[in-house]
């Protein structure tokens, strides 16, 4: 169980990016996180992640609460997909699964020690659930974005994460690349009974894949519910904000 109890963060001119934002998810398969500004959403995954901490309120995952103290434990729970995919390209797709959690810009560093056999059985399962376990010894450099994506995605699951972050994957993938993608998503939180929580910047006609759709504007949840019931952002001025339907 995911659960936010009236979170909120501060902006830093006095105001809030959110506000008493309260959801709970019991792996709930696909969600759509949309909001009428970038900051809000990167705001609301930053708590989850435990990448910051909220200043009103508190996130529980799987009973345990997002804070400093939690951070290492956190991280085996939500799985924070790294976009835009950062990849080796002279390695093979498999490596780069491998090398999940030890690739850091300025420098790429090899793995530092020879993976157990169960990590590499975890890696080929995670390549497996994306559908790439026939690529595995391809070099990177044979990636397109979207299979780059989907890399990206198999090193987020082989620590066996219970929840995903998705951030704004339509900054990197469009059209029926963005569309394949998230049926993907889709696809693998019913099958891995996980809950995948995607960030996105625009409204795409993909949105009827995800089974359930979270909106905030002015740094409120406005909505919370079907896709297909969201009238969308424009009805939404910021004094009707203050007092939003929930549904």
């Amino acid at each position: 169980m995911l659960e936010l109890l009236g979170v909120g963060v501060p902006r830093s001119d006095g105001g809030w990016l959110l506000h008493r934002v309260c959801a709970r998810f019991d792996r709930s398969g696909l969600v759509i996180v949309r909001s009428s500004r970038a900051e809000e959403r990167k705001a609301l995954f930053d708590v989850i992640s435990a990448r910051a901490i909220a200043d009103e309120g508190r996130v529980w995952v799987d009973g345990v609460p997002a804070m400093r103290a939690t951070t290492a434990r956190l991280r085996h729970l939500v799985g924070d997909m790294e976009l835009p995919p950062l990849l080796v390209p002279h390695r093979s797709i498999f490596w780069n699964v491998l090398a999940q959690g030890t690739i850091r810009l300025p420098l790429l560093r090899p793995l530092q020690q020879l993976p157990s056999l169960a990590r590499r059985e975890a890696a080929i399962r995670a390549l497996r659930l994306v559908d790439l376990d026939a690529r595995l010894g391809d070099p990177a450099s044979t990636a397109d974005p979207e299979t780059a994506m989907r890399v990206s995605l198999a090193r987020t699951l082989l620590p066996g994460p219970r929840y995903v972050l998705i951030r704004e994957p339509d900054q990197t993938l469009l059209g029926e690349a963005l569309s394949r993608f998230l049926e993907r998503v889709a696809l693998l939180a019913r099958l891995e009974h996980l809950t995948a929580l995607v960030s996105m910047r625009s409204d795409v006609a993909s949105l009827e894949v995800a089974g359930r759709l979270l909106a905030v504007a002015e740094g409120l949840l406005i909505f919370d519910g079907a896709p297909a019931a969201f009238a969308g952002f424009e009805r939404w001025s910021s004094k009707s904000a203050a007092a939003p339907p929930l549904s």
